[in-house]
């Protein structure tokens, strides 16, 4: 496409007698062909606008580690396409606990999104936690379809404290997730998570999921 300039745009205008749109034109913004914005912009209001890098890039698909002490430490503004062995969607699970870690928030209104792509039901332990256990909690909800809506299953908070010791993780038992249930965390605030876990295969009822001390090194077991 064509470079369309200020000037030549004004002349145009000036043959048309378009005065209006002649003094419009002293506004307009022009794209180069190298898609550069040309002129300098000024936004009203003292208005600063920015994209973080998780935003910019949320996609990540998490491949199953041989072993049942791993933590995965999240990063606000992902997705995370987790559960196979080798990463392909609708694939089996290594049969290995899994800990996930969320992060310490900035501010309210953070987002996580973690969905399960295993056909078969992850065969261990998946644990929940985060990175500072001596300041922040997780309060959990568990969803699961019943005969005309989606109903509460299970609702409890993590405490402040140390791994180990305290009830500062989440747990949930063997076989539970499966593709389609989905697991939603926000902070509520710089110190506190919620976490929805939105079961599509009713696999998860009351007692299922626990808090829960974990182990001093940090994971679920």
């Amino acid at each position: 496409m064509a470079n369309v300039g200020r000037a030549s745009l004004k002349s145009v205008l000036r043959r048309s007698n378009a005065n209006y749109f002649d003094n419009l034109a002293d506004s307009v913004a022009t794209l180069t062909d190298a898609q550069e914005l040309a002129g300098v912009q000024t936004l009203s209001g003292g208005s600063t606008f920015s994209v973080d890098a998780s935003v910019k890039a949320p996609g990540k698909l998490l491949v199953d580690i041989n072993n049942d002490t791993s933590i995965y430490t999240l990063v606000s503004g992902h997705t995370y396409f987790w559960g196979t062995a080798t990463g392909l969607p609708g694939a089996t699970d290594n049969a290995n606990a899994i800990t996930f870690a969320l992060p310490k928030p900035t501010q309210a209104g953070e987002y996580i999104c973690i969905l399960p792509q295993n056909a078969a039901a992850i065969g261990k332990l998946v644990g929940f936690t985060v990175v500072e256990e001596s300041t922040d909690t997780i309060q959990y909800q568990v969803y699961e379809p019943t005969a005309n809506n989606t109903a509460l299953i299970e609702t409890a908070t993590t405490v402040t404290g140390t791994h180990g010791t305290n009830n500062t993780m989440v747990k949930l038992a063997t076989s539970h997730l499966l593709v389609g249930d989905e697991i939603h965390c926000y902070s509520l605030s710089a110190t506190k998570w919620l976490m929805r876990i939105v079961g599509r295969n009713n696999l998860i009822a009351a007692g299922d999921i626990v808090v829960d001390p974990g182990n001093v090194g940090g994971f679920i077991d």
